[in-house]
């Protein structure tokens, strides 16, 4: 994973560096959330959601995946500019408003930097999309990276999203 990011220090001979020693860090403090016995089934039942999430990223970690998910308007071009990054079309585009109408994912790997995996989700601010937005606004909460896409100027419904 370090080669997607700034070059860091090594630690001890292991040749694992420290950014790489604090994500496994952290990780294995997600795994012992999530297998913690004390915790009531009470609790983990009302708190599903939230268990959920954090399997979610200690997956994200364990595989040493890095998400961007594209966020934007209807229409603007999300389907289309992931698909000119993967040079193949992974993902439906069409001229009508409203193609993507659920999360999809495909990874961009490479041999020696590892996975990217590229989010495309349904746009903002469609007619009657509200739970179709809603959906796009929490998965660009959980990726890493929100590449946030426009036609033009930002719209005062694109800038109060980035809020």
């Amino acid at each position: 994973m370090q080669n997607w990011q700034y070059p860091v220090r090594k630690t001890g001979n292991t040749g694992t560096t420290k950014s790489d020693w604090y994500l496994l860090e952290a990780n294995q403090h997600l795994q012992d959330l999530l297998l913690d016995t004390g915790i009531p089934s009470a609790v983990k039942a009302e708190l599903s959601a939230e268990f959920e999430e954090i399997e979610a990223i200690s997956r994200k970690l364990d595989q040493e995946e890095i998400h961007i998910a594209a966020f934007g308007r209807v229409g603007v071009g999300k389907s289309s500019l992931l698909n000119a990054l993967l040079q193949k079309d992974a993902y439906t585009t069409s001229t009508l408003h409203g193609e993507t109408q659920h999360e999809s994912r495909e990874s961009w790997c490479t041999i020696r930097e590892g996975c990217l995996v590229l989010i495309d989700t349904p746009g903002i601010d469609e007619l009657d999309g509200e739970a179709r937005e809603e959906m796009a606004r929490k998965i660009s909460r959980r990726a890493d990276v929100i590449l946030m896409v426009c036609a033009a100027d930002l719209t005062d419904s694109e800038f109060r999203a980035l809020r």
